[in-house]
């Protein structure tokens, strides 16, 4: 099974409701375009549009944000 079908499996699994990426590029090219030199990483798009990227994540810090554009 490839990569793109066992994350398809997982996600199902899992009822997830947001949209998964799959980078098919060189490692070299999205580390360019997204900023960072690999995982972990995680990105929080609020509903403007506006993004806060975290490489090292604090998953505390992220609920919290998140709680907050929840009230927006």
């Amino acid at each position: 099974m490839t990569k793109l079908g066992k994350s398809d499996r997982f996600l199902t699994k899992q009822k997830a409701t947001f949209t998964n990426l799959i980078l098919d590029e060189e490692a070299e090219v999205w580390q360019k375009k997204l900023r960072f030199e690999g995982p972990p990483c995680v990105f929080v798009f609020a509903r403007d549009g506006t993004h806060k990227q975290y490489t090292a994540p604090d998953y505390a810090e992220i609920e919290k944000y998140v709680a907050e554009l929840m009230k927006k």
